[in-house]
């Protein structure tokens, strides 16, 4: 596959715009996908999409008030789509039936398991795979008929982990399992109901061509994670290609394999950007195919139509690009703004910054000129394991149109960057990160002063909130003002109310870790008490990640420090909003809500009644 021409596909009509997409599914035969998809009024819906040799369709579904981030779909065979609705049970098992004018929705079942997911499946008998985990640690497999009954095929006493096909006609599926305290591969066979060995214990499958029974792995060799090629047939043993060597391409995570099973899609991750290589496995070659300045987003099919991917950037929302065999790559096309003036979306650019311990690449919004805004915020992302991508942000581009330039580093600590750089923060939580912001945060307030604007603000969610906070409790006079999203105070207090799985991320990443400096220990109620300039801080009720609980011992302990709401604090909860506000039903009213801190307005503080 050789790129040798890019062009744009036709853009939607201006009704029913939409600015993004979650929880992309394509089905087991990449004809038909499902999505959330996210209009100019935050409200997610469910859209369809068929890929035809008469080109794509697309079709949204009406808004239900029921759908969050947590829904779960899958697009079947015939083009209807299963949804799986709920975060925690009960689970809403449902089929939804686009048909002519109107869509039916039809429930199925509502499970009362502690975990459940969908699998798409290749046979086009079945519309979806119900996977549930039990108290006991027990995992059913259920196969949801065309006549909607849910059938049992497989009852396993442990627990399985994802889910990849074996074969082309949905019999057996590769699970991830636990032996003996180490992770393993298990072959589950659905017409027996039996689970037995794969592949050695450490190799896991990233992706599995059923037609050539290979499958690349990632397993520990040598003291690190490498990637491979294992025979599922046992023919010959697993071989670690040095082109799928780490230094050779980077961090990379697994899009699709091609209809032969030969080749495997790619991406790795380049600082903010994405580049897409295919690893052919006859030759033990990569090949790169380069895109424009922007971000692969997770989903991918490889059909004989070619390879279908979602691709963004910050003037292009998310939609699906297709690279054909032939080397022509299609992107969407970037639609158009849900106003009536239709003024471009506005472009950002990336920018490498100087930092206290080497470059610091920051997405950037406001042109060349954007030190000399005059208003200019500072955006930490979540994380702490992630970074800003080179993505769609309609937050971002809210604050655009309202005047304010936005710099978004990727401090240390940031993935994207090298093992060096993301493990800087491991049991160091607000050390070196803290260091990076508070050099941005000296650099760029040094300018504003010469020229007479005021100091930058700050913006962070989740682990960027608590960065946030404490940047400017740590430096009060650099920052004109701090809105914080989903703050948590600390790791350790955290841990002491967190999920099982974030606890086990707090465990892994050193979150744990107390820090013995001049600074001291980093708990945001203790910087807290010195920020000095208008503080908002946002929650949603429902949140799973960091609960809410965190956010209202900081309202109460600045409150018995001697701020008042409504004078330079506001303290706003959001009535059934989870962990990502910005992405949610109340999203817009979020983004507006920041926007408006930002230019000098301190919002009505709502606590208990929400925005």
């Amino acid at each position: 596959m050789k790129l040798n021409t890019i062009t744009t596909a036709g853009a939607p009509s201006a009704a029913d715009t939409v600015l993004n997409r979650f929880n992309f599914r394509f089905d087991g035969s990449g004809q038909h996908a499902a999505c959330l998809a996210a209009g100019a009024d935050g409200a997610l819906r469910i859209e369809a999409w068929t890929f035809g040799a008469d080109g794509t369709r697309t079709r949204l579904l009406p808004v239900s008030a029921r759908e969050s981030l947590a829904t779960q779909l899958v697009s079947a065979h015939d083009g209807r789509v299963v949804a799986l609705r709920g975060g925690s049970a009960p689970f809403e098992l449902a089929l939804i039936e686009p048909s002519g004018a109107g869509v039916h929705k039809r429930p199925v079942a509502r499970l009362h398991q502690t975990g459940a997911r969908l699998l798409a499946s290749p046979d086009p008998a079945t519309l979806a795979l119900v996977v549930t985990s039990d108290e006991t640690g027990g995992t059913t497999v259920r196969r949801l008929t065309r006549d909607l009954r849910l059938e049992t095929v497989l009852e396993h006493d442990g627990v399985l982990g994802g889910g990849l096909w074996l074969d082309e006609h949905g019999h057996r599926l590769a699970f991830s399992h636990a032996v003996n305290g180490r992770i393993a591969t298990a072959a589950a066979d659905l017409t027996r109901g039996t689970v037995g060995p794969l592949l050695p214990t450490g190799e896991q499958p990233l992706l599995i061509g059923p037609p050539s029974q290979l499958a690349l792995i990632a397993a520990a060799k040598d003291g690190r994670i490498r990637l491979g090629v294992a025979d599922l047939s046992g023919a010959r043993p697993a071989r670690f290609p040095s082109v799928l060597d780490a230094p050779a391409i980077g961090s990379v995570a697994p899009l699709a394999v091609d209809p032969s099973g030969q080749r495997f899609a790619l991406v790795a991750e380049q600082g903010a950007r994405s580049t897409l290589l295919v690893f052919d496995a006859s030759a033990d070659t990569v090949t790169r195919h380069p895109l424009p300045d922007g971000v692969i987003k997770g989903a991918g099919s490889w059909t004989v139509s070619g390879l279908r991917f979602l691709f963004a950037a910050p003037h292009r929302p998310t939609g699906i690009a297709t690279l054909t065999d032939s080397g022509s790559l299609t992107l969407p096309e970037p639609v158009s703004r849900p106003c009536s003036d239709r003024r471009p979306w506005a472009h950002a650019h990336l920018e490498t910054l100087d930092g206290p311990a080497g470059p610091i690449e920051a997405v950037v919004y406001g042109g060349p000129d954007w030190r000399d805004s005059p208003r200019l915020m500072v955006a930490l992302h979540g994380g702490p394991a992630s970074a800003w991508r080179f993505d769609f942000s309609p937050f971002f581009q809210h604050l655009a149109d309202i005047g304010i330039a936005v710099v978004a580093p990727n401090q240390r600590g940031s993935t994207g960057y090298g093992r060096e750089h993301q493990e800087a923060l491991h049991h160091a939580w607000g050390v070196p990160d803290l260091e990076d912001v508070r050099h941005l945060g000296r650099a760029l307030g040094e300018h504003r002063r010469r020229i007479g604007a005021e100091p930058p603000a700050l913006y962070g969610i989740s682990y960027g909130a608590f960065l946030a906070l404490l940047a400017a409790g740590a430096d009060p006079h650099l920052w004109s003002r701090c809105a914080v999203a989903a703050p948590f105070l600390s790791g350790p207090r955290l841990n002491s109310q967190a999920s099982p799985p974030v606890r086990a991320m707090l465990k892994r990443l050193g979150g744990l870790t107390e820090t013995d400096d001049a600074l001291g220990p980093r708990d945001a109620l203790l910087f807290a008490g010195r920020i000095q300039t208008p503080l908002l801080v946002m929650h949603g009720t429902q949140d799973q990640i960091v609960p809410v609980a965190h956010a209202r011992a900081l309202h109460q302990h600045l409150l018995r420090g001697g701020r008042r709401e409504g004078e330079g604090f506001s303290y706003v909860e959001v009535p059934e909003g989870r962990h990502s506000l910005l992405d949610e039903a109340a999203g817009t009213e979020v983004a507006a809500t920041i926007g408006q801190f930002m230019v000098g307005a301190m919002p009505v503080t709502t606590t208990g009644r929400g925005l």
